[in-house]
């Protein structure tokens, strides 16, 4: 039913006398509108029924659907199902998120009047703006500075240019304050456009100067002109002093400001300060701002030179720095024209520093050491004096990997893995039910982390010895030490008299009869009394 009724409505709009003109119709023939914005084409007609919107005017040519149509108060197409396009009840078209690929051509929009029959077209051209990154227009390769402070040549070659930007813009370099002197002169060279994979656009236009020899300063602007002028509407504006000029400006790393500049800067690096001046024996310094962070950055190794150019000199002072405390991010320091007594001040520029971010440490690493009832596997082996049948509990602390707590016991005999905990948590616990029994010689537990496939070398083993049997063993141990004590002195004897009845026997020259006594009177000591 839905394609019948499309159909139809096509047919009346083809088979409708056509006209191709804009009366009481208001249809731009060109809109901007902002990248990743929401968008109106306000393209409206009075007492019309139907509006329909078309990607060209070759798709209506071609009898081509509508991507999107207002008929009887109810907006279709598949610009609105899929949620690109809407349409106001007036007929203005909205782009819901404005994109270059997607959104940027030539619409063809048909209204059908309510009383004559007729349909209104008008097509309308899309243009996507993107602003450009920086903002600002850069002059001279000076970026994020909306006013500058330039020292140059009395000739020479001045560039304005931005990045990322859409459409194609024109850019001017204009002299907006000759001052009482005048005198400068521009010449405009090449503009030069490069495109990007974003299909955005690269302009950088190219000027020659030149300025009489009265001139001393000049204030320039770099800005988008045309049509696009009001939608790129940031202006760079310099001010350019020229030598002999007696107004000087501190340069800090080829910056200009009088007042502040923001740079970014490793925490170990040089940093450059300079002055154009008629006097060579100018002195500048280095001088922490905030009291407070006096001892957040060292300057050393600095050296001051004063080098002749064009009648003046510049005076440059060049400073390597230190910020040893990684939590330091920024520092306020000024750069200061001084005298010979470093009390007096001429002029000074305030310059922020900013370092990088401390980079976020890893955390610490985990201890997969495991603890048995206070036992932390620090020593070899621990003892723990307990009953004969208990729980022994151990645990890893902070853990956050997955890990699988592993038992061995070892009776005596070999060991024996007995159970095993995997678990995810601060606080990994694994519990083992023990029994010692009186006959086995020992008992020895070991608990040891497994995480993965790797057994890493974290383990605590402790030895449970029962109080009962330890002092029943202290008891029966000192039995054998007094046994074995009298069984020697009873050996030691034995021994003696038979030396000395031997010696007693070979004195007599009877050893044989003497021999034949001593195993008489052994056979008589162990026969059985008759």
């Amino acid at each position: 039913m839905e394609n019948i009724q499309e159909v139809l409505y096509l047919g009346i709009l083809i088979f409708t006398v056509t006209s191709y003109g804009q009366e009481d119709c208001e249809c731009p023939a060109v809109v901007y509108l902002q990248f990743g914005d929401k968008g109106t084409i306000p393209c409206r007609c009075d007492h019309f029924s139907l509006v329909s919107w078309y990607s060209s005017k070759e798709n209506y040519d071609d009898g081509s659907f509508p991507f999107i149509r207002y008929d009887n108060s109810e907006t279709k197409g598949t610009g609105k199902v899929s949620g690109q396009f809407d349409l106001e009840p007036d007929g203005t078209l909205i782009i819901n998120n404005v994109s270059m690929i997607n959104h940027e051509m030539e619409y063809f929009s048909v209204f059908l009047r309510d009383t004559e029959g007729q349909t209104v077209s008008n097509s309308v051209k899309v243009e996507v703006i993107v602003s450009p990154d920086p903002l600002y227009p850069v002059l001279n390769g000076h970026m994020n500075h909306q006013y500058l402070y330039l020292d140059m040549k009395r000739e020479g070659t001045l560039y304005c240019s931005m990045k990322g930007v859409h459409p194609k813009v024109n850019l001017s370099i204009t002299v907006i304050d000759q001052g009482q002197q005048g005198g400068v002169d521009l010449q405009r060279g090449d503009t030069m456009y490069s495109s990007n994979e974003d299909h955005s656009y690269d302009v950088k236009v190219t000027y020659n100067y030149t300025t009489d020899l009265s001139v001393q300063m000049s204030i320039l602007q770099c800005n988008v002109t045309g049509e696009l002028g009001q939608h790129f509407s940031e202006v760079t504006t310099a001010e350019i002093s020229f030598p002999p000029g007696e107004k000087a400006f501190l340069v800090i790393d080829g910056g200009i400001n009088p007042e502040h500049i923001y740079l970014e800067k490793n925490r170990t690096g040089e940093i450059v300060c300079s002055i154009r001046t008629s006097d060579p024996d100018t002195k500048l310094i280095w001088k922490v701002v905030d009291p407070f962070s006096e001892d957040k950055i060292l300057f050393e190794n600095c050296f001051l030179r004063a080098l002749p150019r064009g009648g003046t000199f510049i005076v440059s002072l060049k400073c390597s720095y230190v910020v040893e405390d990684e939590d330091v991010d920024r520092v306020t320091v000024q750069c200061l024209v001084t005298d010979s007594t470093d009390e007096q001040y001429q002029n000074a520029t305030k310059v922020e520093l900013l370092f990088p971010k401390k980079a976020q440490s890893p955390p610490a690493p985990t201890s997969l050491t495991p603890v048995i009832d206070g036992c932390d596997g620090k020593h070899d082996i621990c003892t723990l004096k307990v009953q004969s049948e208990g729980e022994l509990t151990c645990r890893v602390e902070n853990s956050h990997q997955l890990v699988e707590l592993r038992w061995n016991i070892f009776d005596g005999h070999q060991w024996q893995v007995s159970s095993g905990k995997m678990e995810v948590a601060r606080d990994v616990i694994s519990t083992f039910q023990y029994e010692v029994k009186k006959s086995q010689a020992i008992l020895i537990a070991e608990c040891y982390t497994v995480v993965g496939d790797r057994i890493p070398e974290a383990s605590s083993k402790v030895v449970l010895v029962t109080e009962a049997d330890g002092d029943s063993d202290n008891k029966s141990g000192h039995g054998v030490r007094v046994g074995l004590i009298v069984f020697s002195f009873i050996v030691l004897f034995v021994i003696s008299w038979l030396i000395g009845f031997m010696l007693w026997c070979s004195n007599r020259k009877m050893f044989k009869s003497c021999l034949v006594e001593v195993f008489k009177l052994s056979d008589s000591i162990t026969q059985p009394a008759s």
